[in-house]
């Protein structure tokens, strides 16, 4: 690879996955100096990829392109998790004091797709899905079961999602685990990481009349120069590279979690409990996450416009508080009678289509792109910088992850999962929820005197 020095722009899903690529294509005597730059050390707080937990599916229906993407990647997850395991790694979260489970890096488990339309029905996402997977998968085993009838944990779901299929090459990973670990990997093979003001993005260094950058500029004024930048600073995309405002918006989707009572640890552990989505509503969840004995359920919406405004863990709106409490009382009751133990906000960075932008600025050649996860990019982590490379080396990539048009349009693509004509609505408008609203008393105080809310 002819690049010696490398400066990679965020430590998160996009910028770890292109600093170990970076590495894997290298030529053993030729590695190139690598650099990563973030505000916080790995796993970083506020980035997307920083939680207990993310779906790892090949579910997309028609779309060839993320369904072979996601087929790559899940055995390479497995083969993460097992290399962490035998090196002994640990999950960088709060182990719960009772349990003694290692925690795992990933975790197989069936993903149930919960559907309001008929699974037969052509051209529906549910049924291209089916048949793109039966035709792909990689293996004999049908990658597919219909539930019929529905598995005992759903029988409160309402009538209109009594059609549902069992995704069987599906799983979830701790993302937080995987990004320490694939880090963990980067500082044995030489990458340095920089974090605070040193670590802290102020603006490119660049010559305008050659059209080219020289290095990036931190904080506290170092400057790291490089032959090839690396732009992969997630929601904060738009304020770093101002052009991306006419495709790409960063947003606030709300995430739940819940202490789970000894004696139901059992009933939700992924051995009996899938991870599961809902078509239309935004809403999914998780197993027991065994470490933390926390379980997790998020929603894939629209989000909140200008999230950077408040701080991500303190600051969770009331409307979404009751919207979550809403759907957790009618599809789990079950969980409605626990008290919130953390409400946060997962900070995405949304494009127009969906797609991931992966290409070069629309300015300087030797600085990419490599962001716009959209709020489905970490299952990709084991092969997106893979395609960051390739952009990098002057490849043909697929023209999706390519520069959009400006005036293309703005604001998140309306997928299968996220729910139909949602109003968007700014951050730090909303009224916040206090300690007190996310206890199971107060929400059932509210449920007496708001009967039929």
């Amino acid at each position: 690879m002819p690049l010696n020095k490398i400066v990679v722009v965020g430590a998160g899903t996009f910028g770890l996955s292109t600093a170990l690529a970076i590495l894997d294509r290298a030529r053993k005597d030729d590695s190139p100096e690598i650099c990563v730059l973030d505000r916080y050390p790995v796993p970083t707080p506020d980035a997307a990829s920083s939680d207990i937990n993310k779906i790892v599916r090949p579910d997309y229906g028609s779309d060839e392109l993320y369904t072979r993407l996601a087929l790559r990647a899940i055995p390479i997850w497995q083969a993460w998790s097992d290399d962490a395991r035998s090196r002994d790694l640990s999950p960088p979260h709060q182990p719960h004091p009772t349990l003694s489970s290692p925690g795992k890096l990933f975790t197989p488990s069936t993903a149930v797709f919960f559907s309001s339309e008929p699974l037969d029905q052509p051209s529906s996402f549910h049924s291209e899905t089916i048949a793109t997977l039966r035709r792909l998968a990689p293996n004999s085993k049908d990658p597919i079961a219909i539930l019929d009838p529905l598995p005992e944990w759903a029988k409160n779901f309402p009538p209109k999602f009594r059609n549902a299929y069992a995704s069987t090459l599906a799983g979830w990973a701790d993302s937080a685990f995987a990004n320490a670990y694939v880090a963990t990997i980067l500082r044995e093979r030489g990458v340095k990481f920089f974090t605070g003001p040193e670590g802290t993005f102020k603006r490119l260094v660049v010559d305008e009349q050659n059209e080219k950058v020289l290095g990036v500029e931190t904080l506290d004024g170092s400057v790291y120069e490089a032959s090839q930048v690396v732009i992969a600073a997630g929601s904060w995309t738009p304020a770093v590279v101002p052009e991306t405002k006419e495709f790409m918006v960063a947003t606030g989707q709300p995430v739940v979690q819940f202490d789970i009572p000894d004696e139901w640890r059992s009933f939700y552990s992924s051995e009996n409990f899938p991870v599961w989505l809902t078509a239309d509503t935004g809403f999914y969840g998780f197993p027991l996450h065994p470490y933390t004995n926390r379980l997790k359920i998020a929603n894939h919406g629209t989000g909140f416009l200008e999230p950077h405004t408040v701080p991500p863990t303190s600051s969770f709106p009331l409307s979404a508080l009751i919207t979550f409490r809403h759907f957790i009382h009618t599809h789990l009751p079950h969980l409605s009678t626990l008290s919130i133990a953390l409400a946060k906000i997962c900070y995405y960075t949304d494009t127009n289509t969906g797609d991931f932008l992966i290409a070069p600025h629309p300015r300087y050649l030797n600085c990419v792109l490599a962001t716009g996860g959209s709020g489905h990019g970490f299952k990709f982590m084991p092969v997106l910088g893979d395609i960051v490379v390739d952009v990098m080396e002057g490849k043909d990539v697929d023209p999706r992850f390519g520069w959009r048009q400006a005036g293309s349009g703005k604001g998140p693509k309306q997928d299968m999962l996220r729910p139909k004509n949602e109003k968007e609505k700014v951050l730090k408008d909303e009224v916040f929820a206090t300690q007190e609203q996310m206890t199971a008393e107060w929400w059932k105080e509210y449920l007496e005197q708001s009967p039929s809310a």
